[in-house]
């Protein structure tokens, strides 16, 4: 896949660290389409160049970046996207899951020809806000690379 500027991106989870995140990907110049739990959390992003982001919708972003709590809250909102996700889109996972978790997620993925990537991050949210998170990735080493 080639990725660019261009690329529209959705990220779903606009908490302490995916509010960050995304603003330094709207800062940065890409199309970032947001998406939360609770619509507010987005509103800041929004105003600064994000679109707003319909989970139905899922399948017109090739990138999809997800940064939730945990376990469950990402199984919960991959149960909302499942159904709309299209071949060759990549899902990068920013959340801290567990072992059991992320590659039963991972398996999902691939019945629908999406390649998920664990990509956890370190660095809290001033790393967030200052663009110096370390961040891992585990997966499909060639879409990784």
């Amino acid at each position: 896949m080639n990725f660019d500027r261009n690329t529209p991106i959705a990220f779903l989870g606009i908490g302490l660290m995916g509010s960050r995140m995304a603003t330094r990907l709207i800062q940065a110049g890409f199309q970032v389409a947001v998406w939360n739990r609770t619509f507010s959390a987005c509103e800041e992003l929004i105003d600064i160049g994000a679109q707003p982001l319909e989970l139905s919708n899922i399948g017109d972003y090739p990138i999809i970046l997800i940064c939730l709590a945990d376990d469950k809250a990402v199984e919960a909102v991959f149960e909302k996207i499942q159904p709309n996700l299209k071949a060759e889109q990549v899902i990068v996972d920013f959340s801290s899951l567990s072992v059991a978790v992320t590659k039963m997620l991972a398996q999902a993925a691939a019945t629908h020809d999406v390649i998920w990537i664990d990509s956890p991050v370190s660095g809290g949210t001033a790393g967030a806000e200052q663009g110096t998170l370390v961040i891992f990735a585990g997966g499909n080493a060639q879409t990784i690379t």
